[in-house]
């Protein structure tokens, strides 16, 4: 797909990118790159190695690597503190973790937290799972931008 039109309102200004044709379904109307601070339930607070994002139109991509504090909580670990809340349910991969994980592993974005789970339909893992572990993990969802 090639770049077809970029219009500039000024010195330094892009206002309108347009890819793949000049109608208004190829205009590019965001794009946005930062930080965020991933936070814990149960009280807790991560150690934060990295956690950018990009949104390129309505579409967020995140990363993630943080360390879990020692705990003994057993209830689900849920990560918050997303840059966007989502519109509709994303999705994630694990990067690494040094948990003893035996099951399969799948994240689910909704709203504005991230939870982890140990198969399809399965139970979700416990902040318990990760005390004191590193967690990285990538995840991309839809907002209403």
């Amino acid at each position: 797909m090639a770049l077809t039109q970029i219009i500039n309102s000024g010195i330094g200004q892009v206002t309108d990118i347009k890819i793949g044709g000049s109608g208004s379904a190829n205009t590019l109307n965001a794009y946005e790159e930062g930080t965020w601070t991933p936070a814990l339930n149960g009280g807790l607070t991560p150690s934060i190695t990295s956690a950018s994002y990009t949104v390129i139109g309505n579409r967020v991509f995140l990363t993630c690597a943080i360390t879990v504090p020692g705990n003994s909580i057993n209830s689900s670990i849920i990560v918050s503190g997303l840059p966007y809340s989502t519109l509709h349910d994303g999705s994630g991969a694990l990067g690494y973790t040094n948990a003893q994980t035996t099951n399969d592993f799948f994240i689910l974005v909704q709203g504005s937290n991230i939870y982890f789970y140990k198969g399809v339909g399965a139970t979700n893992y416990s902040l318990l799972d990760f005390s004191g572990l590193i967690l990285r993990f990538t995840a991309q969802y839809n907002i209403n931008n």
